[in-house]
């Protein structure tokens, strides 16, 4: 879905979220790189001149991998959103320093925001940067969360008998 500044009325504009909506589910499964197994909401748009700002709440279930043991979790996400957006030609050439204000807004096409990004850009900031069975939010689709302990050590080999001797050897980790 595509819309731009002069499409939203002065009092701003409410767009629900569910799987229904397939930009949305489209949106979400590019952030996450995961299958869409829920997904509902609501955005409210405001536009400021050309700056449209995005608010709202969102609740989705998503399967992805586990990048530690590569099984299938369910990961949940129930977050507000708060993103900004100004037209691309409002850019900076980059021959200044950004105010740490600056630093938040995003840019969209002469054609018009599409809130399908703005949900790809939204759930890919919210991915942790390791999504584990174990983390908060995140079930194991099927078993037991692994953990760091649980991945599989590297066999045995037999240790050069001339290096025998440092075998016993341990470092003081202080």
């Amino acid at each position: 879905m595509r819309i731009s500044a002069h499409q939203i009325p002065a009092d701003g504009r409410e767009i629900l979220l569910n799987m229904d909506e397939k930009w949305a589910r489209e949106g979400v499964a590019a952030g996450t790189s995961g299958q869409v197994l829920s997904l509902e909401g609501r955005l409210f748009l405001q536009a400021y001149d050309a700056q449209i700002r995005v608010q709202g709440e969102v609740h989705a279930k998503v399967q992805c991998a586990c990048d530690r043991c590569a099984e299938d979790v369910e990961w949940e996400v129930d977050e507000g959103m708060d993103l900004s957006y100004l037209p691309e030609g409002t850019r900076d050439d980059g021959s200044r320093a950004l105010a740490s204000d600056e630093l938040d807004i995003g840019f969209y096409p002469d054609e018009g925001l599409h809130l399908g990004e703005v949900l790809q850009e939204f759930f890919a900031l919210e991915v942790p940067a390791r999504l584990t069975c174990d983390a908060a939010s995140v079930r194991p689709i099927s078993g037991e969360p692994c953990s760091p302990d649980s991945s599989a050590e590297e066999p045995q080999r037999p240790v050069d008998p001339r290096f025998a001797a440092l075998a016993g050897l341990k470092l003081d980790e202080g």
